[in-house]
């Protein structure tokens, strides 16, 4: 624990986890783009750390070994990368992805270790002034919080209130900080909208909240205002729907849950018409894509909203919010790509759709498994990429995806920093030349939300899609995976 604690004050003068990407073209870069998948990535990253000219590299490649092991649901083997991150130099940034997973995965000590680095830092700041970019006092306040010390986690919370409850993982954390001291009028107002987010199917909110109707008693009349709260935000959905002529769908995806988004289309056209199939970003609403979808209407595209799961409609128990993402996304990103399959089968029963030939649109750090979910149906025969976000342990797989998925493709990058812009550009290159494009514009709104914002966004989407749909189109066919040996 020392030797942590002596490491935190170390690296005070370290910018942020990764604010700078792997230089393009470096030893690095090169690994995290040529591994195909997790288990390569993570025997060729060990090895670079292993064999490092400096002690920059070494941490770097032990960090982003960490971050694969942590987005495959092995903590264990995170923490033990993370710290030897931290031991490489003074150049690591794995303080603030340990201190996360030791806050996620609680067991013995971890919350004190979390708190002890934290502190450390804090108290270095305070005694240089040299700000240090790991000195986070909200993961502080937090660490309070799940230690049992909720009043003092609240005073350090409380100052940030505004900045946090725009997350609703931070949302979370504040209701338990308010519940636990003893403030539970300001733990249900978060609670109540946190429920409603997840439509009642987060088993700790909603005990939460039955604890809380409990304690409080009838005048609290909790039980009906989480009802209301959620009829309150299907009725603004329900109005935008009818604006826009679509319907919310619920369908049974193929390992047994239930999976959920929004139709567009028009039950009394007798041909075929072309299909959208759109997979949003985590955490979106419905109305952030009021705009595309009058884009698509007006180009002839029936469309289906398909919600990622922990959003929306595409929410249960085991995956309720957003931030259940956290810790194994790398099995989520792979069932979400089948979800794209069951969507789309469900899609073309319920409308008349040309399934020839699918438009399929990846938003923000869905653009992964829509990626995959193309190379594994041969129906998608073009895509879309909306301000697409690829964790850089995920980039080889990625381009590996991509090139069994050779069709024609439009990246669009709306606001700058949003996007690695130079793995982008590496993405457009796997793409066939002449059909694809990536197009770079200064909108307000990222990802679906970009076409509301400037007049030149639409008509550009609109005219590659005329290209692109005009032309004959090219069949597809996908390679039988060989099976494994033994």
């Amino acid at each position: 624990m020392r030797i942590l604690v002596q490491l935190a004050l170390t690296l005070v003068l370290v910018p942020a986890a990764f604010a700078a990407p792997p230089a393009r073209g470096s030893a690095l870069d090169s690994v995290l783009l040529s591994s195909a998948t997790p288990e390569t990535l993570r025997t060729r990253l060990g090895a670079l750390a292993a064999a490092a000219p400096t002690p920059r590299l070494a941490s770097q490649a032990m960090q982003l070994r960490g971050m694969s092991f942590e987005r495959s649901a092995v903590p264990d083997s995170a923490i033990a990368c993370y710290r030897k991150a931290n031991a490489a130099g003074r150049f690591s940034t794995a303080l603030t992805p340990l201190v996360d997973v030791l806050l996620r995965r609680r067991g013995q000590g971890d919350v004190a270790e979390a708190i002890q680095v934290l502190e450390a830092l804090q108290s270095y700041e305070q005694e240089t002034g040299v700000q240090s970019a790991h000195a986070d006092p909200a993961r502080l306040g937090w660490a309070y919080v799940v230690s049992g010390q909720a009043k003092r986690g609240l005073e350090v919370l409380a100052p940030l209130e505004s900045r946090l409850s725009e997350d609703p993982a931070w949302r979370y954390r504040l209701a338990r900080a308010y519940l636990d001291s003893g403030n539970s009028t300001q733990a249900a107002q978060y609670l109540l909208g946190l429920n409603a987010e997840a439509r009642g199917q987060d088993r700790e909110i909603a005990s939460l909240l039955k604890h809380l109707d409990s304690s409080l008693g009838s005048n609290a009349r909790i039980k009906e205002r989480a009802q209301q709260a959620l009829q309150d935000h299907d009725d603004a959905e329900i109005a935008l729907l009818g604006k826009l002529k679509g319907r919310r769908v619920r369908l049974l995806a193929s390992d047994g849950a239930y999976i959920g988004g929004a139709l567009f289309a028009d039950s009394t056209i007798r041909r075929a018409v072309p299909a959208a199939l759109v997979l949003g970003g985590l955490g979106d609403e419905l109305r952030d894509y009021d705009s595309l979808t009058v884009a698509l209407h007006a180009s002839g595209f029936a469309m289906f909203l398909l919600d990622p799961r922990g959003s929306g409609w595409s929410v249960a128990p085991e995956f309720s919010l957003p931030d259940t993402w956290e810790g194994r996304q790398e099995a989520l990103g792979a069932r979400v790509a089948r979800d794209v399959r069951d969507a789309l089968n469900a899609f073309a029963r319920v409308a008349r759709i040309d399934t020839t030939r699918v438009l399929l649109i990846g938003v923000g750090a869905m653009a992964p498994p829509a990626i995959a979910a193309a190379a594994q149906d041969a129906r998608i025969g073009a895509m879309a990429l909306l301000d697409p976000w690829t964790s850089p342990v995920d980039r080889g797989a990625t381009l590996a995806a991509a090139r069994r998925a050779p069709i024609p493709a439009y990246l669009q990058l709306s606001v700058p920093g949003h996007t690695e812009a130079a793995f982008a550009d590496t993405l457009l290159h796997t793409f066939p030349p002449k059909t694809s494009r990536l197009v770079e514009s200064t909108a307000l709104g990222s990802g679906a939300g970009a076409f509301g914002s400037r007049p030149d966004v639409t008509p550009r989407f609109v005219r590659w899609l005329d290209e692109t749909f005009s032309a004959k189109p090219q069949r597809r066919v996908i390679p039988r995976a060989k099976p494994r040996p033994g």
